[in-house]
């Protein structure tokens, strides 16, 4: 579990901690909402606590071996075959490979269907030219990788699945929570939800923030640039400071004030 699903269970627990304390009349799901709450945060526990176990191997061989019936078997077999039913839609939609990063189940399930749906066609196959025997060995090689499947799911360790549980049992949780969340807002008084609000709201990562340091970099960076350009702007190439326009100078020495102007005697 990492750090930011850390927090988040720290937040359920004090959702769950802020309800417990309030009368629950006022809205007879969240009764039920809690308990189920309840129930998958001590799931997500306890799938936290077994993640720290050691175990064997992965299923990363099964799946190399499936990648390479895909390959070697399903793609040839439904390459020669489709073009000789062009007009049978219900075989047309059975002749489908998935893609390599589908699912093992979809894949497994593929390779079922070509060979339930090429099976009584191999007299018709064999007519046309193709190798008939390419089915039996589609259909040996996906039971021999069916069968390294179970067996290296048998020898998964269980911090592998409770890895893979704790996708699902946060999703229901966030489920769970939104709902809760929403009667309490509906149920409370702005002060009792200000309560709520601190208790539920989910942490903020601790540390350093490197990228939010980079932007303001920028942004003082580019400050600096906007004020060099303004100084170039304001000094002159020559080197001397700038004054005046020299025309308004020499309309103010022209036009000099009526009382310092001598008057005749």
């Amino acid at each position: 579990m990492n750090q930011r699903q850390e927090r988040t269970l720290t937040a359920y627990r004090g959702a769950l901690a802020f309800v417990g304390t309030r009368p629950l009349a006022f809205a007879p799901e969240l009764s039920h909402l809690c308990e189920r709450l309840d129930s998958t945060v001590e799931a997500i526990e306890n799938a936290a606590g077994k993640q720290q176990l050691r175990g064997g191997k992965l299923l990363g061989e099964a799946r190399r071996r499936l990648d390479q019936i895909r390959e070697k078997h399903m793609l040839p077999l439904v390459r020669l075959t489709r073009r000789l039913f062009s007009g049978e839609t219900r075989i047309q939609a059975a002749l489908k490979v998935p893609h390599k990063r589908a699912p093992t189940d979809d894949l497994l399930a593929a390779s079922a269907s070509i060979v339930k749906t090429l099976r009584p066609q191999r007299k018709f196959l064999s007519e046309s030219g193709v190798d008939p025997r390419r089915i039996d060995r589609l259909r040996e090689e996906t039971r021999q990788a069916k069968q390294l499947f179970d067996a290296a799911t048998a020898r998964t360790p269980e911090s592998a699945i409770a890895t893979r549980r704790l996708g699902p049992l946060f999703a229901e949780a966030r489920a769970d929570f939104a709902a809760i969340a929403g009667l309490v807002t509906l149920a409370f008084d702005p002060e009792e939800l200000h309560g709520w609000r601190m208790v539920s709201r989910v942490g903020k990562r601790m540390g350093r923030p490197r990228k939010q340091k980079r932007r303001r970099n920028k942004r003082k960076g580019k400050t600096v640039q906007a004020k060099t350009r303004q100084a170039r702007k304001a000094k002159p190439k020559n080197g001397k400071p700038r004054t005046g326009k020299p025309g308004r100078q020499l309309a103010d020495v022209a036009v000099a004030p009526e009382h310092s102007r001598k008057r005749p005697s």
